[in-house]
């Protein structure tokens, strides 16, 4: 009986482990050349779409929803209007150099990397909707180089350390900004032509420079870690929109009441070490304080 017993666990820890998810690595997937009209992010089994190598390798055949998908400094464009709203159906999108090419409106990526890339309008004079849920820009993102038109960017989370860049050099684009969750991004926004308009309130660790020229529509309330506007220095301290209209009006040529920009400069490292140090202090020699008691020794 224990025999059996004994026989039955070692059965029952044999088919645990076999059942146990696999652990395999997902597959990356490549671009080899330049999206023309004729091909789209989940373009398969063509020379414009994904292969399994970055040079030589396979082409995909089947897209894989599992895998992380990198353009390896190829333009990349996303399904034309016909096919739009679309979802990229990969596990992650990592662009390095190269044109992210918008050809529809309402398209999203669940999770994108940026290592330095340029977001373009390609289809209309209207604003194109790009939705990202995961944004890590470690590299330079411009959005609207070249291109006289609107894209308009709903960021869900916002990391990395990258710049972000509106207008290019183009004049006549248009950035339309909105972030839930920019705490964690510590790149700069540097808006450098054409107008930029923040669409919600939120906090980056990062700061914001206004070149001189551009144009900049502040209804919003938004929070960087320091403010340039046309080579001025800003320091810490709340503008409003009324401010920056009478002394900036050139640039600030739009906004109401509720628009703000508030200057929070994350302190410095021996800043941080005084301010623990005074705490130390403050505890060891707080009131109330428990010391213990010294008798003297005695009958």
């Amino acid at each position: 009986m224990k025999i059996e017993r004994l026989l039955a666990g070692v059965l029952g820890i044999a088919m645990g482990i076999f059942s146990l998810p696999s652990t395999a690595a997902a597959a990356s997937y490549y671009l080899h050349t330049n999206q023309t009209s004729s091909s789209n992010w989940h373009t398969v089994a063509a020379a414009q779409g994904w292969y399994d190598a970055p040079t030589g390798g396979s082409q995909l055949a089947v897209f894989d929803a599992t895998g992380h998908y990198f353009n390896n400094g190829f333009n990349l464009r996303t399904p034309p209007s016909a096919d739009a709203p679309s979802v990229f159906g990969g596990r992650s999108l990592t662009m390095s150099g190269a044109l992210l090419q918008l050809r529809s409106s309402g398209n999203t990526i669940s999770n994108l990397t940026s290592l330095g890339t340029t977001i373009v309008n390609a289809v209309s004079a209207t604003a194109t909707v790009l939705n990202i849920t995961q944004f890590s820009n470690q590299g330079t993102t411009t959005v609207g180089d070249h291109e006289a038109r609107a894209v308009t960017l709903n960021i869900g989370t916002l990391t990395g350390s990258g710049n972000l860049v509106s207008g290019g050099s183009s004049s006549g684009a248009t950035l339309n900004l909105s972030i839930a969750d920019a705490a964690n991004f510590t790149g700069s926004f540097n808006h450098v032509a054409g107008r930029l308009n923040f669409n919600s309130d939120f906090t980056s660790g990062g700061g914001l420079a206004l070149s001189l020229g551009t144009f900049v529509t502040l209804d919003q309330a938004v929070t960087f870690t320091s403010l340039s506007i046309a080579g001025d220095v800003l320091g810490a301290g709340e503008y409003s929109y009324a401010y920056l209209n009478a002394n900036y009006g050139a640039i600030f040529d739009l906004g109401t009441a509720a628009g703000f920009i508030t200057v929070a400069p994350i302190p410095e490292p021996q800043t941080w070490a005084l301010l623990a140090i005074g705490l130390g202090a403050w505890f060891f020699h707080r009131p109330g304080r428990r010391r213990s008691a010294c008798r003297p020794s005695g009958p």
